[in-house]
């Protein structure tokens, strides 16, 4: 997997890293679920300020729009939109790239 920032006018670092093995993902999985034990009123506090904010509304609208385009796209044509991305691959992302290195730089 490989991640590049780009920004209007600027490009940030540039991160590859390779597949996770076994013994990763069994620990990622176990960090997924030691985290949704632990993570619950801390969650709900900035889910609730970032519900409250317009970028969230406007947000929440184009999704809605986007997923009625794409819903009567599959009506009309028989063929549903595919997504690659899995939840581990969300938490690989979080964990390894966002946390420790986008954020920072941004």
């Amino acid at each position: 997997m490989c991640w590049r920032m780009i920004s209007y006018g600027w490009k940030g670092p540039f991160w590859v890293w390779e597949s996770e093995t076994e013994e990763e993902k069994a620990r990622a999985t176990k960090d997924i679920i030691n985290y949704n034990d632990n993570c619950g009123e801390e969650e709900s506090h900035l889910n609730t300020a970032w519900r409250a904010s317009e970028e969230w509304k406007e947000l929440r609208i184009r999704e809605l729009s986007n997923a009625r385009e794409a819903r009567i796209l599959a009506t009309i044509t028989g063929i549903k939109a595919k997504t690659t991305q899995s939840w581990r691959d969300s938490w690989c992302y979080v964990t390894c790239l966002a946390q420790p290195l986008l954020w920072p730089a941004c």
